[in-house]
């Protein structure tokens, strides 16, 4: 391992392209025609590839990201925001959870423990552990993604990426999910909840939808805040700096899954559609749809990055309809083009926040 890198799950990542490299003809690939692909923060992962590998002969030559950008990394915008560690790193947290403490006798203790003790203290203590800065080696130095791109670093391959309409409900379910309890998670966000509650009206409709409950309209924030902003935010810089850049919103329901989840396109729904492992059973002809155009498109954008997943490119250019929109209300049989001023209806709000920690040049 490098000195001065702990991210070994990133490291590992990038071993395994090496080897790749290194070894995919011998099994009838070919090393030049490499896309990777994540969903969440496997979106994160691939993400961080790109803006920590150089353009010269990158190990990849295109990226899909379902889900998630860097942005949810901590000291960026971070799905747990930045690390609390009043008590302790999570290693430490991990280590007294399993009653090794932290001395000269921790490691010992720590592998004499089973795969399953440590996972069962990792789930107990909701452990967040993101990665660590090594300058710039698997994260970008200060987490600036944005100064990368603007200044044409990282590997600059055509990239798919999109979100799921409602994400982040799947995260509040069990929960009060009100503002009060957001905005409390999210400290950040409470200097603009009088912007943020107008945007989301309880009993109203926005441009991207209708809140019937408090829940809806305060989970929906959170969507946009880590999930939608986030993607608009890197698809402009990357469209900017001329990256060939195809933007989507996954908005397709799902009837057969148990309410309220049947209602809405959350958090890895898209997988068993992009994947084919629904039941044919339950795969009603409109999601059977869905499911096809989405293989299609990503099978297609593999076999010619240049030539994009069959929608319009990103220019983020108000008014063109550059997302396109999988499923949905009106089109439940694949696509359509969706306006970005409609989609993105709420960023303003979050800019300030994404300014502060991650600005663009």
């Amino acid at each position: 391992m490098p000195s001065g890198s702990a991210n070994v799950g990133l490291l590992d990542q990038k071993l395994a392209l090496d080897w790749v490299q290194r070894n995919i003809a011998a099994f009838g690939g070919n090393p030049q025609k490499v896309t990777i692909f994540g969903q969440s923060a496997g979106a994160t992962s691939v993400d961080l590839m790109v803006l920590t590998t150089s353009s010269i002969n990158p190990p990849f030559r295109a990226a899909i990201m379902e889900s998630g950008t860097y942005y949810l990394v901590a000291n960026g915008v971070g799905l747990l925001g930045p690390l609390n560690t009043t008590s302790g790193t999570p290693s430490q947290r991990l280590s007294a959870a399993l009653g090794c403490g932290w001395d000269s006798g921790t490691l010992t203790c720590l592998r004499s423990k089973s795969a399953a003790d440590i996972k069962s203290a990792e789930e107990a203590y909701n452990l967040p552990w993101q990665p660590t800065p090594d300058n710039g080696l698997t994260v970008p130095v200060n987490n600036n993604g944005q100064k990368v791109r603007t200044l044409l670093g990282g590997a600059r391959v055509p990239t798919v990426l999109g979100t799921n309409a409602n994400e982040a409900l799947i995260f509040f379910l069990g929960s009060p999910g009100t503002f009060a309890y957001i905005f409390a998670q999210f400290p950040e966000l409470a200097p603009y909840q009088t912007q943020i509650q107008a945007a989301y009206p309880v009993g109203g409709c926005s441009p991207t939808g209708c809140w019937a409950t408090e829940f809806d309209a305060a989970t929906q924030a959170v969507t946009d805040y880590l999930f939608t902003c986030p993607a608009s935010r890197e698809a402009h810089t990357q469209a900017a700096t001329l990256v060939p850049t195809w933007r989507y919103l996954y908005n397709q329901t799902q009837p057969f899954n148990p309410p309220p989840l049947s209602q809405y396109a959350f958090h890895s729904s898209e997988l068993p559609l992009v994947f084919d492992t629904l039941i044919p059973a339950i795969a009603t002809p409109p999601i059977a749809a869905v499911g096809l155009y989405i293989q299609n498109a990503w099978t297609d954008f593999a076999k010619n990055p240049i030539g994009g997943p069959g929608w319009k490119l990103y220019t983020s250019l108000p008014l063109l309809k550059e997302v396109n929109q999988l499923g949905g209300p009106g089109n439940p049989n694949g696509r359509f083009d969706t306006d970005i001023t409609v989609v993105d209806f709420a960023c303003g709000i979050y800019a300030p926040i994404y300014n502060q920690r991650d600005p663009i040049l």
